[in-house]
């Protein structure tokens, strides 16, 4: 239950601007991160099912279907319309890493492996650490500073802004 609402959290407090940019543009040095728990970025919904199993339909917005797997519904894949592509990879699981980095780590651990974020956004809540130039996502807790999601995205189709519903 906390998980699903970890993730239900995340659909208040993102909102996705469609064909938006914001990243610098990436250094040759730089891996920009396109896979994610078995899912690619742009695989259609059957894809993404056939690897995570059955969809849990969670809501949508202008920009995107958002659904959740798994048994605890700890990952959520948001589409981008019109063309239902994955475009967003996340995961409030124990489970999964990036670079060594999973649920439960801290900020200054995420920074030691990843550098400093390029954005940092927050709400009451949360803040968010973002790495548009790897397509990373982090979202840590205020209170205790452990990382509550993480996952991959697409900058081209999707920017992350904290504290606007998707409504």
């Amino acid at each position: 239950m906390k998980r699903i609402l970890i993730i239900m959290f995340l659909f208040l407090a993102v909102v996705i601007l469609t064909g938006c940019q914001t990243a610098q543009a990436p250094t040759s040095s730089v891996e920009k991160r396109t896979s994610f728990m078995g899912i690619t970025l742009g695989m259609s919904k059957s894809e993404v099912q056939g690897i995570l199993g059955t969809a849990i339909y969670i809501g949508e917005n202008d920009s995107f279907y958002i659904y959740s797997y798994g048994a605890s519904t700890d990952k959520a894949i948001f589409y981008a319309k019109p063309e239902i592509k994955a475009s967003i990879i996340l995961t409030a699981g124990t489970g999964y890493s990036i670079d060594k980095i999973s649920v439960g780590n801290t900020s200054s651990y995420v920074e030691q492996i990843e550098g400093v974020a390029e954005e940092i956004q927050s709400d009451t809540t949360y803040y968010y650490y973002l790495y548009p130039s790897k397509n990373l996502y982090f979202c840590f807790y205020k209170t205790n500073d452990i990382l509550a999601t993480l996952g991959i995205y697409d900058p081209k189709k999707a920017v992350f802004t904290a504290s606007i519903s998707y409504y």
